[in-house]
């Protein structure tokens, strides 16, 4: 029995640290969550006198009912004051936005100002909606620029705010836990958002309740360079183009998804199926999510109204960079299939992506046919960089 007990003892230790730990740390976790709630109602309550709203439900006392209640009776308020005194910029980004705007920026210093000038320039009241531009270790001049941008502007709903894990999925998974809307839009720091295109996102929204999400309409902008003579409608992927027709309409067949240069979800859904896959850091986050809600609520949509032009610089252009992608494009599709469906799936992938490149070799012989070879051989060295890099063991960017 002694023997026993010297055996059992120290595991019975072990157990007790392991379980007084977790429980510690659960505790401290919710006390931070009571405290930021704590935080969050004085700064509503604050709001709400300021703007003299009565409190017609006194009886609600708990907090978390109690702020739900109060923000929808500011933004009512807000909404239909035109002539009153608004609340300060701080407070109302606070407590008001409807729309978070997700911008996850790298090393984007000769597009990043002109993208927060389209989104200032909204036709949606700033009361309803708010910007946070989440700097992904830029190591250029991206971050000071931003900022400056922010000093100079201090009216507007903008915040920076700086993620030091790099890739695109780390960046627009902490503008959820930073966005204070209930729909969060995702643009790229390259992006040109149209004058009404957060309006576009509200009204839908407000007029599909069931909808999960919605990818707007996008348009190449060669900025630096002509469109080049081998982009073909194959290639649409690459400059991130989606111009599905002037119809709203769910997102089905082969109409794809929508990308992550110009989409919307509600935030609740992104919340429910964990946030972006931070695994995936350069390409095809933006399907896991669509897969991902898709299986949840199947009502994605393609909204034309909701327009952006995407900037397309020259190195873009190069087939260095053109080889780069894929090889990224087809190597994070293989982690991303191997990682909702096993090891059998990718295999069943990469006989798919062998049949797209026998397919590719048949549209190159077609264009070469036609007088257009030079767009069909960059059609099939798409599809071929794209199956070197499924089954390649790792492709690095960055």
């Amino acid at each position: 029995q002694i023997a026993n007990c010297k055996l059992v003892t120290p595991f019975s230790t072990a157990l007790d640290f392991f379980v007084s730990f977790f429980i510690k740390k659960k505790r401290k976790k919710i006390d931070y969550q009571r405290l930021r709630q704590r935080e969050r109602l004085r700064y509503m309550t604050r709001l709400s006198t300021s703007l003299i709203i009565k409190d017609s439900k006194p009886e609600i006392r708990n907090p978390k009912s109690k702020i739900i209640y109060l923000k929808s009776e500011i933004r009512n308020h807000v909404a239909t004051t035109k002539n009153t005194a608004r609340p300060s910029c701080y407070i109302c980004r606070m407590a008001i936005p409807r729309i978070s705007v997700i911008i996850s920026t790298y090393n984007r210093q000769r597009f990043i100002i002109t993208c927060l000038e389209c989104l200032a320039a909204q036709t949606l009241s700033k009361g309803h909606y708010e910007v946070v531009v989440v700097d992904n270790h830029c190591t250029d001049d991206t971050a000071t620029l931003v900022q400056q941008f922010l000093a100079q502007h201090p009216q507007l709903p903008f915040r920076y705010v700086f993620e030091a894990q790099k890739g695109v999925s780390f960046g627009r998974d902490r503008g959820i836990h930073e966005a204070q809307g209930d729909i969060l839009v995702y643009l790229d720091d390259d992006a040109e958002a149209s004058p009404n295109l957060l309006e576009s996102y509200l009204q839908f929204f407000d007029q599909y309740p069931t909808a999960a999400g919605a990818g707007g309409r996008i348009l190449p902008k060669y900025s630096e360079a002509p469109e080049p003579l081998w982009m073909s409608k194959w290639l649409n992927g690459y400059v991130a183009k989606v111009d599905l027709g002037g119809d709203t309409r769910i997102f089905e067949g082969r109409m794809k998804y929508p990308i992550g240069c110009n989409m919307a979800y509600r935030k609740a859904l992104l919340q429910q199926i964990g946030g972006f896959n931070t695994q995936l850091t350069f390409r095809g986050d933006d399907k896991y999510i669509y897969l991902a809600i898709k299986a949840i609520n199947p009502n994605i949509y393609y909204l034309p109204s909701a327009l952006a032009h995407h900037n397309i610089p020259e190195k873009r252009l190069n087939i260095s960079y053109l080889r780069t992608l894929y090889l990224k494009t087809g190597n994070e599709e293989k982690l991303r299939v191997r990682l909702k469906d096993g090891p059998a799936a990718v295999w069943l992938k990469g006989l798919e992506f062998v049949l797209k490149f026998t397919i590719s070799l048949g549209i190159w012989l077609w264009y070469a046919l036609s007088g257009r070879a030079l767009q069909g051989r960059y059609v099939m060295l798409s599809q071929w960089y794209t199956l070197q890099g499924f089954f390649s063991k790792q492709v690095f960017v960055r």
